[in-house]
């Protein structure tokens, strides 16, 4: 795969489905998490790595990277 890796911290439970900060280091995710506990959000989160990478989106069960993409640009509307 190509592209940077993304980590997410997402909710749990109540909050699931929800992304409350995405970095670009696991490290950096944790750090997020901490600072979302402090401010409210204890017992309340986790890091997870995402399934896509940065500048990818999927289409059906392939990930596609951005530079190998051309389509016009009403095409996805």
């Amino acid at each position: 795969m190509n592209g940077m890796q993304i980590w997410e911290v997402n909710g749990i439970d109540d909050l699931e489905g929800t992304c409350f900060a995405q970095c670009s280091t696991k490290e950096k995710a944790e750090k997020a998490m901490q600072i979302l506990e402090e401010n409210g959000f204890e017992d309340m989160l986790e890091v997870e790595q995402s399934n896509l990478r940065l500048d990818q989106l999927l289409i059906g069960d392939k990930s596609v990277s951005y530079t190998h993409l051309t389509l016009p640009t009403n095409s996805l509307v």
